[in-house]
């Protein structure tokens, strides 16, 4: 036997170590997250909105 057999091995895990950093992590399950369902009123939840819109969708392209 060569050195093949080991190479060929090494790829194989390069390329399994690979294709699992291309998935999307896995979230918290939805049912988990119904206990949380209606703490936000409407209100609080447009001025979390207002406020993201208003300060991260900016670019400052003089920022570097």
């Amino acid at each position: 036997m060569g050195g093949g057999e080991a190479a060929s091995w090494e790829t194989a895990d390069t390329s399994i170590r690979f294709s699992r950093s291309c998935c999307t992590p896995e979230g918290t399950p939805g049912c988990e997250l119904l206990r949380f369902s209606g703490i936000i009123t409407e209100e609080d939840a447009q001025a979390m909105s207002q406020a993201i819109e208003e300060g991260c969708e900016q670019v400052d392209t003089d920022e570097w």
